[in-house]
């Protein structure tokens, strides 16, 4: 039988890294809530902030939304990293 949850798991381990940060006891939550606000996930906000001050020296691709969720938890109401809408501000232009 096909365990998605395993897969999931080995292809992250072997596609992604993870980076972490700090903020100060109380920060988390207002960030949380001010790009699910925004952005429609934290992983969309960061990745937009992190586009938008590299560049043209932005590498793409995306910033995986379970690698955050590990670090910070599950957003309210979250099912899974496949529940969460990005905003069309967040969004990646396509030319």
């Amino acid at each position: 039988m096909f365990d998605k949850v395993k897969y999931n798991k080995e292809y992250n381990e072997k596609n992604y890294e993870i980076i972490r940060f700090r903020v100060k006891i109380g920060q988390k939550e207002k960030l949380i809530e001010y790009a699910k606000e925004k952005y429609g996930s934290l992983n969309a906000y960061m990745n937009e902030l992190i586009k938008k001050d590299m560049g043209d020296e932005w590498p793409g691709g995306v910033i995986n939304l379970p690698l955050f969720l590990f670090f910070f938890g599950p957003l309210t109401g979250a099912q899974g990293h496949n529940s969460y809408k990005v905003s069309k501000e967040a969004q990646r232009p396509t030319t």
